[in-house]
């Protein structure tokens, strides 16, 4: 008798989780360095940990973006830059790393391990530690997001853009000198005939920038891409960070208000969520939390772009801040999944 096709059996209890290290990259002024990741397994994740040996002439004052931005951009690539899976600054890679555990903030000085981070003010070690998520999370939805390594079409990249100066992250430092170590960490790929292989979704983090020049509202129009889980806003006003901001929106077809939030409300999700404050200037608007749990939910809340004309987040900044020329700017990291078309 014909008993139809086997069962299959879960991924998640048929294959085994493996870190490796991928490589290491010469840390240089301005310049850009890949490394490819080996064709094995199903990438989850990748960490970067740059070790830098910084000079000073005298005692440095470090600038808007701190220690984070050693690294200018960190891009993750698939078939030589066909898709952009990760395309964000340094210090926005960082804020991402905050929201994804609880108490999770890496520029902590105190009780915090010196190998992971290091902001010295005169000659010493300087340290960033960064995590470049791949998955969606990993806990309940380790299994989406996943990359195939193995798969013959498949080609995956990180590219790592340092400072274009040292003045970029400090002043007064007259030389910097180091590494980056990347590591990844990947799953077996089972015998896809007994076992259920993840499905092909794609986990994405894109960081943009956008001016303005005048007080009142900046709108953030969300491109049609994909699930939206996360908007992570960067508010800089005359080239420094500032919380000079009223409200936060997140407005639908141009008409239908789903979220709006004062400062002091943001500022209470920030510490209800996560734990630690919000750093100054950053807005996080959060559709991932509907299990109470840092980035584990069922979509609940997510936002699918696609099929809304119009999505926007609208930051409200304070009437009579001074404002800057030419250097007042809205960042968005917009953290979203989405399934291929081919």
């Amino acid at each position: 008798m014909d008993g139809g096709a086997p069962q299959l059996r879960p991924f998640r209890f048929n294959t085994r989780q493996r870190v490796k290290k991928v490589g290491t990259v010469t840390f240089v002024n301005g310049d850009g360095a890949s490394l490819e990741l080996p064709k094995i397994g199903l990438l989850s994740r990748l960490w970067i940990v740059l070790e830098l040996d910084a000079t000073f002439s005298s005692a440095g004052t470090y600038g808007n973006y701190g220690v984070w931005a050693a690294i200018k951009r960190v891009k993750l690539q698939l078939n030589n830059a066909a898709q952009d899976l990760v395309d964000v600054s340094g210090f926005g890679l960082f804020l991402m790393n905050n929201l994804q555990r609880k108490v999770n903030k890496f520029d902590e000085t105190a009780g915090l391990d010196s190998a992971l981070y290091a902001a010295p003010t005169t000659t010493g070690a300087m340290k960033i530690a960064l995590e470049v998520p791949v998955n969606q999370s990993n806990g309940f939805n380790f299994e989406a997001g996943m990359i195939n390594l193995q798969a013959p079409e498949v080609q995956m990249t990180l590219n790592l853009t340092f400072a274009s100066a040292n003045s970029d992250i400090a002043s007064n430092i007259t030389a910097l000198s180091g590494t980056a170590h990347v590591y990844y960490e990947y799953y077996e790929v089972p015998d896809p005939t007994a076992v259920m292989i993840p499905p092909v979704i794609l986990h994405k983090v894109i960081e943009q920038q956008q001016s303005f020049s005048a007080t009142g509202e900046v709108v953030y129009t969300v491109p049609r891409a994909g699930k939206i889980s996360r908007l992570i806003q960067i508010l800089n006003v005359d080239a420094l960070r500032s919380d000079a901001y009223d409200s936060v929106k997140l407005k639908l077809q141009q008409s239908d208000t789903v979220y709006d939030r004062e400062k002091r409300l943001v500022k209470f999700q920030h510490r209800e969520n996560y734990g630690v404050a919000a750093q100054t200037g950053v807005i996080v608007t959060d559709m991932s939390q509907a299990y109470g749990i840092c980035e584990e939910s069922d979509g609940r809340d997510f936002f699918d772009s696609e099929r809304t004309t119009t999505m926007e987040s609208i930051v409200t900044v304070t009437s009579g801040t001074t404002l800057g020329s030419s250097n007042n700017t809205l960042v968005t990291i917009r953290e979203f999944i989405q399934v291929p078309t081919n």
